[in-house]
């Protein structure tokens, strides 16, 4: 989930290299102004996994072959990596670049958030003749797997399209995006009214640098 605001980049920078009190101060406001929301994508996490063999259990990471296994379903791990980060991201093709972002850094966590995005009926059946290194398709012996999974998972929630610049089925989720969503706002308008604040704060500081 992130949301545009042009020139936040080069200000961030600014604070950093001239200011760093009020650098730290914006982290910590945006932080809060969004601390609401992952208490809330956190609650609607299940505390068991909607499919059995979805569920968490010890094993290795990977397959003899080399190829890493499906994630499995750790409620408490799962809302535990739903976190801010306010590392900038990679620009993406659009050229933004997310600043100040909240994220599910679980890989169970983040299919269960966007599994039917894509493909609302699950993955075209394949079975176990397909590519194993094919990530599109479903190699499962049920044919019916890949709907099965995501009717488990219940519906996607339209995120908030009016604050971002991504749109379609992007901004569709069932923990984060849902959240977001039901925030109606708030959590972006504290965000910007924070930005804007220390912008201002910035701004009064150089003049006193200045006069100084």
């Amino acid at each position: 989930m992130a949301v545009e605001v042009k020139g936040l980049i080069e200000l961030k920078k600014a604070l950093k290299d001239y200011t760093p009190d009020l650098a730290n101060q914006l982290d910590v406001e945006i932080e809060l102004a969004l601390g609401g929301i992952i208490k809330k994508a956190r609650s609607y996490v299940p505390s068991t996994s909607p499919l059995s063999n979805f569920g968490y259990r010890k094993r290795s990471e990977k397959l003899s072959s080399g190829l890493r296994k499906f994630p499995l379903f750790n409620s408490a791990r799962i809302q535990k990596k739903i976190e801010y980060s306010s590392v900038p991201r990679k620009t993406n093709r659009r050229g933004f670049k997310a600043v100040y972002f909240i994220i599910n850094r679980d890989p169970a966590g983040a299919i269960f958030e966007t599994a039917g995005r894509k493909n609302p009926s699950g993955q075209p059946w394949v079975g176990q003749t397909g590519d194993p290194n094919n990530h599109e398709i479903s190699h499962s012996n049920n044919p019916q797997a890949g709907q099965e999974f995501i009717q488990a998972f219940g519906k996607l929630t339209q995120g908030n399209v009016e604050s971002s610049t991504k749109k379609g089925r992007y901004m569709k989720g069932r923990v984060i995006y849902r959240a977001w969503a039901e925030d109606q706002g708030k959590a972006n308008a504290a965000v910007f009214q924070a930005i804007d604040n220390a912008n201002k704060r910035f701004s009064r500081k150089q003049y006193i640098f200045k006069v100084t």
